[in-house]
């Protein structure tokens, strides 16, 4: 279900520091994120007035990680698939993956979203990319429960990959967001 919805007077309001529908409003940003790149003018200008007033497009996720259910769930999903986009093309990364499928060290939940490569029918260097993508799809169709366990499997398959500290630290804050949104069973 596409949500091309977004109630202006709520962004007004929470613009001109009326905070009393932030939850709501949160809540419609979060169902609308998916579909950012299609959505109508009208919800196109709304959501761009709020992450100004926000402070910046960085701010869009920790405000959405401030509220409970949905758009908890999508700021860890989100913070992910950023993730995902910036490490997608790192040579230490991808070329990791193979090795730690063959020596088995690939959780089982991923095993049916990997793209089949030419070299190793589970990973390639599109592998990320798709992953980011699958993710971003399920939180469009709402299958929140599936992509907070997807995200967690992919999060342990890049702990096993290792990396630099910041990269781990980055995996650790990630996880720690996604055991939340999990506990909470949203």
């Amino acid at each position: 279900m596409m949500a091309d919805f977004l109630d202006t007077g709520l962004v007004d309001a929470f613009c001109s520091g009326d905070r009393r529908g932030e939850n709501e409003l949160a809540g419609q940003v979060a169902r609308l994120l998916p579909f950012r790149g299609s959505l109508p003018n009208r919800t196109v200008d709304a959501l761009t007035r709020l992450v100004r007033c926000l402070g910046g497009e960085e701010r869009l996720l920790p405000w959405l990680g401030e509220h409970p259910g949905v758009p908890q769930v999508v700021a860890a999903v989100y913070a992910l698939v950023g993730l995902l986009d910036r490490i997608g093309d790192d040579p230490g990364v991808a070329d990791a993956l193979p090795d730690i499928v063959r020596n088995g060290g690939l959780p089982a939940l991923l095993e049916a979203h990997l793209v089949p490569a030419p070299v190793d029918a589970r990973t390639s260097r599109e592998t990320l990319a798709s992953l980011g993508g699958q993710l971003e799809l399920m939180l469009g169709e709402e299958r929140f429960t599936d992509a907070v366990q997807l995200a967690a499997a992919t999060v342990d398959l890049l702990r096993a990959v290792g990396g630099p500290d910041d990269l781990r630290r980055a995996l650790d804050a990630i996880r720690a967001d996604l055991d939340a949104v999990m506990v909470t069973g949203t």
